[in-house]
This record gives structure tokens, C-alpha cells and sequence, in this order.
């Protein structure tokens, strides 16, 4: 249902208003984190909190996990950043990276599954090949009648 323009007219105005401030804050955000890589910043963070890539933070979104494991980390700390829910631009420090044992364990096993997927897809793939190169044709009245002719009676 389409609703006039004098009813909605607020509503549209506050929805552009913050996107455009959203995107201001974005672009502030991206200045201060370049700031922060060359060291001409120096800000105050919180409490370090480890993330775990499986993003079971109930203060980090899920989106954000996955920018933060994006993030090189060739020069420490790192700092990446992005809009959180409540629109406001959020600067993460990176300090480090430590990896669970016992995780690493399981992954070796689910690699190893992968791999093992992977290598009979590839068979696959190369027995099609084979199949488009050299056609092969299979005389099943034959193959029937050796059958037969096998079968103790």
C-alpha cells in the first residue's frame, strides 16, 4: 500500500540522514585507523577479548569476526574497524594471534576428509576426461551370455 508523502516524509529524511552519517563516520574511521598503522595516533582500548572464528561473541557481530580474520597480520598490533549495529564506526587492535590445540587437532581431521573429497573429485573429473578422449562401448548381450555361460547349473 502506497502512503502519502506528508506521512513517510520524516521517516525517509531520518533513514538518509543516517546512512550519510554512517558513511562520514566510515570514512573518519578508515583516517583514524590509517592514523593508528603510521603511529600518529595513539588511542585507549578496552579489555583485550579473544575472538574465535567461529564468532561466538555476543558483543561482536558475526560480519565483523570475519573482517577482523582478514586482517593481515605481518606488522603488530593490526587495527581494522567497521560499522557496528547501533551505526556508530568501532576501531579494533589486534595484539596477537594464538590457535587452540585442540582445535587444531579436529581441523587436521577435517582437512584430512577434505583432502580425501578433494582427490575423488579429481578422479572424477579425470575419468570424464578419459570418457570425452576415448569412447568406450559395452556389448551387454555379450557380457549377459559370458554370465550365462559361468552360472554352475
Amino acid at each position: 500500500m502506497v502512503q502519502p508523502l506528508a506521512q513517510v516524509k520524516d521517516q525517509i529524511i531520518n533513514q538518509i540522514k543516517q546512512q550519510q552519517a554512517s558513511k562520514l563516520a566510515y570514512q573518519e574511521g578508515q583516517a583514524k585507523i590509517a592514523q593508528l598503522q603510521s603511529g600518529k595516533l595513539q588511542l585507549d582500548f578496552g579489555k583485550a577479548v579473544d575472538v574465535t572464528l567461529l564468532g561466538q561473541s555476543k558483543d561482536i557481530s558475526p560480519q565483523t569476526v570475519k573482517q577482523i580474520f582478514s586482517v593481515s597480520l605481518q606488522k603488530m598490533p593490526a587495527y581494522t574497524g567497521g560499522i557496528n549495529d547501533k551505526g556508530a564506526f568501532v576501531i579494533y587492535k589486534i595484539n596477537g594471534e594464538n590457535i587452540d590445540p585442540k582445535l587444531s587437532a579436529q581441523n587436521l581431521s577435517l582437512m584430512d576428509q577434505f583432502n580425501q573429497n578433494n582427490s575423488m573429485l579429481d578422479i572424477g573429473a579425470y575419468i570424464a576426461y578419459l570418457r570425452t578422449k576415448y569412447p568406450v562401448s559395452y556389448k551387454l548381450d555379450r557380457l549377459s551370455q559370458a554370465g550365462q555361460q559361468q552360472q554352475p547349473q
